[in-house]
């Protein structure tokens, strides 16, 4: 998923290392499935980042903020963030 957030009722955003094939991949794999089972979804953080800067660069949105931070946190569960924005 590559886009911001922006209707999902839990959200984790995850180290790029979580999205590459390595010698971990099955063990990445089963922890984003195990999260996504439990109803949260999953974003890279580096390309859910950029994503934030082009949105405030192009339309000035600022309304978006993750613990009154402009960008989120990696390995952090944000819960009922977005509201639609």
């Amino acid at each position: 998923m590559d886009k911001i957030p922006t209707n999902e009722k839990f959200v984790i955003f995850l180290n790029p290392r979580y999205f590459k094939s390595s010698f971990f991949k099955s063990f990445c794999d089963k922890l984003k499935e195990n999260l996504e089972n439990k109803g949260i979804s999953i974003y890279n953080i580096k390309t859910t980042v950029k994503e934030i800067k082009k949105s405030i660069e192009e339309r000035s949105n600022k309304n978006l903020l993750f613990d009154d931070y402009p960008f989120p946190s990696t390995n952090t569960l944000y819960i009922h963030l977005f509201n639609g924005v």
